[in-house]
């Protein structure tokens, strides 16, 4: 079950979920009845029917939380915190209601918890929580109480027989709409429609451009330590061949250049 499951990460477990064979059930404040997946109505802070879906699932992932893409002011950092809270919070009380609970439930966190630092990497072993760095904005702390929030949350439920995991991952880079592409892509064409990245204009003048050293860096650190990114591998071939043909760089549409890395 994918609660919050209608959003960019949610699209992307679907469809890799229900290509594995997977039955999957989402909870969406705005069920649609031609979705790709079955949807079941939720408000994401109180019981209802919807907590039959989860008695008898296998594992439930909770995604749900309002989006982080807006100005952040008094009323959008509390609707931030109430809306991962709550539904945290009521998942769980669903999940301990259950007669047959799921053996897994997977919470939506943020790496956001972690300390601003540049003297070591932070993992879940041995990372600093941040919140009290000197030099950084006031709502950073804020954004990390809401994280550690969020985490309690999960942590204070009453489910034994559910192993319980916290998700403390970043932006998710993907094509797929609603994520970190469109939007820098959207955000450009709302400052200057004419704007174009200097890598588009490496390639309308045939010059080399400096995707070995973005995309192309990721891939060889991914080679060294066995790590799949199909992604990341795409965009460096779609890149490197354009170069090598030396037709410039066509005019794509954000529609058309996710379709071509979602068919590579």
């Amino acid at each position: 079950m994918l609660a919050g499951g209608t959003g960019q990460v949610g699209t992307i477990l679907r469809r890799a979920l229900t290509a594995a064979g997977h039955e999957i059930v989402i909870l969406t404040r705005r069920p649609d009845q031609a979705a790709p997946a079955r949807e079941v109505g939720w408000d994401g802070a109180t019981l209802g029917p919807w907590t039959g879906e989860i008695d008898g699932s296998d594992v439930v992932i909770n995604l749900a939380g309002r989006s982080v893409n807006c100005r952040y002011t008094p009323a959008s950092l509390q609707a931030m915190m109430d809306s991962r809270v709550r539904s945290a919070e009521v998942i769980g009380q669903a999940i301990a209601a259950a007669a047959r609970p799921p053996r897994v439930w997977l919470q939506m966190s943020t790496a956001t918890i972690y300390a601003n630092r540049f003297d070591a990497p932070n993992d879940e072993a041995t990372g600093q929580l941040g919140g009290s760095e000197a030099g950084v904005p006031a709502y950073w702390a804020y954004s990390i109480k809401i994280a550690a929030n969020w985490e309690r949350a999960q942590q204070r439920a009453g489910t034994p027989a559910t192993r319980r995991v916290a998700l403390r991952s970043a932006m998710v880079m993907s094509p797929d709409g609603g994520g970190v592409f469109g939007m820098l892509l959207g955000r450009t064409m709302k400052i200057d429609p004419q704007a174009r990245s200097s890598m588009w204009e490496d390639l309308r003048r045939g010059r080399r451009t400096e995707i070995d050293y973005l995309q192309g860096v990721i891939t060889e650190i991914a080679d060294r330590r066995g790590l799949q990114v199909p992604l990341s591998r795409r965009i460096v071939a779609l890149i490197k061949r354009a170069e090598f043909e030396r037709k410039g760089s066509p005019g794509l549409t954000p529609e058309q250049v996710r379709s071509g890395l979602i068919r590579g």
